[in-house]
């Protein structure tokens, strides 16, 4: 059995998932400060929150998820926020991508998902970059601002204007969305703010990668 075909994994019900999401909310409390003076969140909280199965919530099953319903994740979200606000703004973020990530092709999910199904994966949903048809895909270049949670990411989704294809218009640009492994793009240290510290983020530049047409 692949790792694809495992939809044998218990998915907690809404009550035990808000229950978990409770449990850690008072060191949420206790790490913010630290957090903020690091502009980022700890390690320890992006693991509780993997190991709790929150990034799972709008997974697809056949990929370790839980896909569950969206009134439970914004609850979760909530629950999150009454600890630290970069807590759930984060998570708002990255937990979203998963259901994303499910529009693309399935051999896109294997690239991510394939070896570990906790991998997640940021956003920037600004159509910022540019885009350069080429064999087999596009070439991308661009800056993203505002990658919230991408510190903790190793893929990320990107979005651009691209050339209209058949049946659209003429000359009329589509908003597009492009998935980019870490190897591909700089985080740059950009997120010096007052309020919501620790969500690093940062802007996101990539320097003429090519994307393939799956991605």
């Amino acid at each position: 059995m692949t790792l694809a075909d495992d939809t044998t994994r218990a998915v907690p019900d809404a009550a035990e998932l808000i229950a978990r999401a409770r449990s850690l909310v008072p060191r949420l409390i206790e790490r913010a400060p630290q957090s903020e003076r690091d502009q980022r969140l700890s390690d320890a909280t992006i693991a509780e929150m993997k190991e709790a199965g929150f990034f799972r919530a709008l997974q697809p099953r056949r990929w370790g998820g839980y896909e569950i319903d969206l009134a439970t994740y914004y609850d979760i979200e909530m629950t999150l926020a009454e600890g630290d606000m970069s807590t759930a703004w984060v998570y708002g973020v990255v937990g979203v991508t998963p259901w994303v990530l499910a529009l693309f092709e399935d051999r896109t999910a294997r690239e991510v998902w394939g070896e570990d199904q906790d991998t997640l994966i940021g956003l920037s949903l600004a159509p910022l970059g540019k885009v350069a048809k080429a064999e087999g895909g596009v070439r991308l270049s661009g800056r993203w601002p505002f990658a919230s949670g991408s510190l903790h990411a190793e893929w990320v989704i990107l979005c651009a204007f691209a050339p209209a294809e058949p049946p659209a218009a003429p000359g009329a640009p589509e908003w597009r969305m492009y998935l980019v492994p870490k190897r591909d793009y700089e985080l740059l240290d950009t997120w010096h703010t007052v309020g919501l510290k620790c969500t690093g983020s940062n802007d996101i530049v990539v320097r003429d990668v090519f994307v393939p047409e799956h991605r």
